[in-house]
């Protein structure tokens, strides 16, 4: 399912470069300067699959979604912090 206006070449590259910003802990951060999240893991994992066409046998699927699987809560949701500033900090 192709959503973008880009050849299979832009499309292979920009995949490279995302598949290389995957963390050591197998996940993905909304920003360099933060930690992995379930948010950026589970984009960059559809992003890769639907658009690149990463097979989901493909190592760096594999070890994003063991990312998402061992930082599932008990309840089957994730944590994710928010990165907007409280309303407090805006009067």
């Amino acid at each position: 399912m192709k959503r973008v206006e880009a050849d299979n070449k832009e499309m292979q590259a920009a995949a490279k470069e995302l598949a290389k910003a995957q963390r050591s802990d197998g996940g993905w951060g909304q920003l360099d300067t933060m930690k992995s999240d379930a948010y950026a893991t589970g984009t960059a994992l559809v992003a890769l699959h639907q658009a690149a066409g990463l097979a989901t046998t493909d190592p760096v699927y594999s070890r994003g979604m063991k990312y998402l699987l061992a930082t599932q809560l008990k309840d089957g949701t994730w944590h994710i912090g928010s990165r907007s500033k409280p309303f407090s900090d805006l009067l």
